[in-house]
């Protein structure tokens, strides 16, 4: 079962891409690390009011989980990681990315609403 996920690609240039990914378990970890809870973390990136050291922490968790879901056999990722490819792909580029893998989670399961039908004459 693959369940609540977000994933985001980012082009870090001729390093080639940064991969990350968003699960509940990454979201616990980082609702621990962040001291916040997710609902309040999505409005910071609603409001474009959330750190770089935010960021960080957020990119650190997301490289780590993608790398932890994909077996991969490197160290695990740590906060100069993470700063790395902030620096690579930028400050905003960054939170609208990070922003569309955390909704992506926050809103799994969550039916689309129908259109609503005009009443019969």
């Amino acid at each position: 079962m693959i369940g609540a996920r977000g994933e985001c690609i980012l082009d870090l240039g001729d390093e080639g891409q940064a991969k990350l990914l968003f699960t509940n378990q990454a979201l616990i970890q980082a609702e621990r690390e962040l001291g916040s809870t997710f609902p309040a973390i999505i409005n910071k990136f609603r409001m474009v009011d959330v750190s770089l050291s935010e960021c960080q922490k957020l990119v650190r968790i997301g490289l780590e989980t993608a790398r932890r879901e994909h077996q991969e056999a490197r160290p695990a990722y740590t906060d100069a990681d993470a700063l790395h490819v902030l620096d690579m792909v930028g400050y905003y580029a960054l939170v609208e990315a990070l922003a569309g893998a955390l909704v992506a989670v926050f809103t799994y399961g969550q039916k689309p609403k129908k259109e609503e039908q005009p009443p019969l004459p």
